[in-house]
């Protein structure tokens, strides 16, 4: 499978200009720039020729010396990275940066940094990579060059995502993009969507990534570049893939096929006839499978691409292995080891690499030997402090555990107190005396009224009492049964009024079960202490204001101080919200907002105009849906 491609950036020293050097005359400089010139073109397709060139720089006249050696360490450093020698490489780039240092020539030195952080890229030495691209950053900065900050950015970016550090990587695109798109750099803004598209892909938000393709491609299109646009098609088919949408795959990369073989771009149309061997093998098409990884492998072997041509051989194998065709499945094996013993052989830098890294190993192990005592002796100490932080640590958490314990036995006592109190056994044996008056009188028929309403009341309370939070529409319920109690039991007619703006999802809102009770019985008992209301009367309020719902009371008590602004009702109020705090935070229950600590009560008298009419409180609830 190809992985999405990413773009570095290098930067080319190609046009000239001096800073801070005296050159002889304009036929110097002229010089100068037509030997750069050759030696940027030799890179590309003669490096022995390109060697020769290089070291004629340094043998020009009427320059600064340090200026010359810093050009010739550059363009060596460009040779060998065109050529991957990437130890030679870093090399030639540290020694630019020296000279360059010397000449005071910002903009290039900038430039040797950022190509040095590639090789360190390419060498796997990221925090180098970092430490490189942020020098070129500063200096970028410093000359306020955009393009080159924007590089930079992108540069650093495709680094911490290799690294898995997705967020950082994010930022940074995001940062190169905006520059890009404000320069009005379109393909150079396609690129950074086709690499914020490949970290999406990595990190698995795959409808992310497919959006910013789409865009990669938008800019791709404007700008004519059919060779990129393939390209994006061929990562879009493989995101498909990876959705297993493997028909519609099959379409990108066949659009992205005629695109690259258009264009002449044979990589990208061996590595899309590869993908389309993938895509035929996913969907268990295996032979058109063997037919397209065979067209890939004919046009690598006649161009010569060889890494292409090993992964072929590999995705052969598991095909033929796949149909249990054992002896081609051999013999491709047999091919991918010869051939990748030959590039081992063929590629001296690869194999030095390899043996660096044994290198570095046994530097590691002597090392770890040399200091072996010395870690015993630290090992001891740490083991002792190890022992000392693990006893404090078990003595915090037995602690924590403990208090936890503790606080949850004050909850559980708080709720059998709150639960005694909704049941309000003293209502219930006034409701029954009622009851019992009207047999003595031989009122049957009101008496059998009352023990239905009685009964049905006492149904409702054992309901509730027992839960936490219940619906909005049945707390209603629940305060509308009790009024009527309450207006038998006191043989006096109570008005009410019940309103909410949120009547139509009440079913969806929870309150605490049976949360306005405690303030419609401390109502009632000082109304019927003062015995001068004819008629009571209530209205109540359930209103959503944000995230709160606001619990309206209004009464027509005239007489007496404020009933609400009592302390007992204050502490039942808050024992409450205690309650359903605990169970609901520290339990974890599934609610769409989780319950703090409720608000404060807030009571006052009401007046017509300085006449008295009666009192209203008002406090809020946490929003809580289910």
């Amino acid at each position: 499978m190809i992985r999405p491609f990413t773009m570095l950036r290098i930067s080319v020293i190609v046009v000239l200009s001096v800073v801070g050097v005296q050159l002889t005359s304009a036929a110097d400089e002229k010089k100068l720039a037509d030997l750069v010139e050759l030696v940027v073109e030799a890179i590309d397709v003669n490096a022995a020729e390109a060697r020769k060139l290089i070291n004629r720089i340094e043998d020009l006249e009427g320059y600064n010396p340090d200026l010359l050696a810093a050009y010739a360490a550059f363009y060596r450093g460009e040779l060998e990275y065109s050529l991957s020698n990437w130890s030679e490489a870093s090399q030639q780039y540290s020694r630019a940066i020296e000279f360059y240092r010397n000449v005071n020539d910002t903009a290039r030195l900038s430039a040797a940094y950022n190509n040095l952080g590639l090789v360190k890229y390419y060498q796997g030495d990221f925090d180098e990579s970092i430490e490189n691209f942020s020098q070129s950053l500063k200096l970028e900065l410093e000359i306020n060059n955009s393009y080159g900050i924007a590089q930079c950015y992108q540069n650093m970016a495709i680094v911490f995502s290799h690294g898995e550090q997705f967020a950082k990587s994010l930022d940074l695109y995001q940062k190169a993009l905006d520059v890009y798109l404000k320069e009005q750099e379109w393909e150079e803004a396609a690129s950074v969507y086709n690499n914020i598209a490949a970290v999406y892909a990595e990190y698995g938000q795959l409808d992310e990534a497919a959006a910013n393709y789409e865009k990669a491609l938008e800019y791709y299109r404007r700008e004519r570049n059919n060779a990129m646009e393939a390209r994006v098609l061929s990562n879009i088919g493989s995101l498909k893939m990876r959705q297993e949408k493997y028909d519609e795959a099959g379409r990108i990369l066949e659009r992205a096929l005629v695109i690259n073989k258009a264009e002449g771009d044979r990589f990208a149309e061996v590595n899309t006839y590869s993908m389309l061997g993938d895509n035929y093998a996913k969907k268990g098409e295996y032979l058109q499978s063997i037919y397209l990884y065979k067209k890939a492998e004919g046009l690598a072997v006649q161009y010569e691409m060889k890494e292409l041509l090993l992964n072929l051989l590999n995705s052969e194998y598991l095909v033929y292995k796949q149909i249990e065709q054992y002896d081609s499945a051999l013999v491709n094996f047999e091919r991918y080891i010869a051939l990748r013993d030959k590039m081992l052989k063929d590629n001296p830098d690869y194999a030095k690499g390899v043996m660096d890294m044994e290198l570095e190993r046994q530097i590691k192990e002597r090392d770890h030997r040399i200091k072996k005592a010395i870690m015993r002796e630290r090992l001891f100490w740490s083991l002792i402090i190890l022992v000392s932080v693990s006893a404090v640590i078990a003595f915090a958490s037995a602690y924590q555990r403990r208090r936890r314990l503790l606080q949850q036995k004050n909850v559980e006592e708080l709720k059998k107190e709150l639960m005694k109190e909704k049941c309000n056994p003293d209502l219930m044996l006034s409701s029954l005396k009622n009851v019992k008056q009207c047999i003595e009188v031989g009122d049957s028929e009101r008496a059998v009224d009352q023990l239905d309403m009685i009964a049905r009341h006492i149904e409702q309370v054992l309901k509730f009492s027992g839960q936490e939070l219940i619906p909005l529409s049945m707390e209603i319920d629940y305060l509308r049964s009790f009024l009527r109690v309450q207006d038998q039991m006191l043989g006096k007619p109570i008005e009410h009024r019940i309103e909410s703006n949120v009547m139509q999802n009440a079913g969806a809102i929870l309150v605490p079960s049976m949360i306005s009770q405690p303030f419609l019985e401390n109502a009632l008992a000082d109304i019927m202490a003062f015995r001068s209301q004819d008629k009571i009367k209530f209205d109540i309020a359930f209103m959503r204001r944000g995230n709160a719902l606001e619990v309206i009371i209004e009464d027509n008590g005239a007489e007496g101080n404020c009933h609400y602004a009592c302390k007992s009702l204050e502490e039942k109020y808050r024992n409450m919200g205690i309650a359903v705090s605990f169970s609901h935070i520290y339990k974890g229950k599934g609610l769409k907002n989780r319950p703090t600590d409720f608000g404060y009560i807030r009571s006052e008298e009401r007046y017509d105009g300085k006449v008295k009419t009666g009192h209203r409180v008002c406090f809020n609830l946490p929003l809580m849906m289910q």
